[in-house]
């Protein structure tokens, strides 16, 4: 299989890690479907619509990066902080993942495999908090995202911990 045959889709596509990967595979010669604010991650009918519109698209890579850092502490994160972290952050993968669940299946049959990628957060892989809801969130997201390898066939999901740190970008 040629690169050219290949297609990633990426979430939040636009800055930092995802316009960072989006570049990598263009160079790499590979098809990039980005996504951008027009997808709401954690709007489960902005996803549905997404899948319907990629019907039938093979998708090799799927890279879940869209999320959200909103500063704060723990001790004065409130529900609605710790919520709108959970649906972006480990919901809306999760619910992207799902909806395209198919094209996942049809670039494993035609190619052999399909992966998973889901951008993460060193702070979902160790027990610390610096960023009030962010760090336990992203600690559910990490643990979560192993949950769907015993039925995922032919295709396999791998939390991917990048550390990054902050940029300056509008929530």
């Amino acid at each position: 299989m040629t690169a050219a045959e290949k297609t990633v889709l990426i979430t939040g596509a636009t800055r930092g890690l995802g316009l960072t990967f989006a570049k990598h595979y263009t160079k790499a010669g590979w098809k990039v479907i980005g996504t951008a604010r027009n997808l709401d991650t954690y709007n489960e009918a902005s996803i549905t619509q997404m899948a319907k519109d990629l019907d039938g698209v093979p998708i090799d890579l799927l890279i879940n990066n869209a999320g959200i850092l909103e500063p704060g502490l723990f001790a004065t994160a409130t529900k609605e902080h710790f919520m709108r972290h959970f649906e972006i952050n480990s919901l809306g993968p999760f619910l992207t993942t799902r909806a395209l669940h198919d094209n996942l299946k049809l670039a494993a049959d035609a190619h052999g495999l399909a992966i998973v990628a889901s951008v993460t957060s060193i702070l979902g892989s160790i027990k610390v908090n610096l960023d009030g809801a962010f760090a336990p969130l992203k600690k559910v997201y990490y643990d979560n995202h192993k949950l769907p390898n015993g039925e995922m066939y032919g295709y396999r999901a791998s939390p991917l911990s990048c550390c990054s740190r902050a940029t300056s970008r509008p929530t």
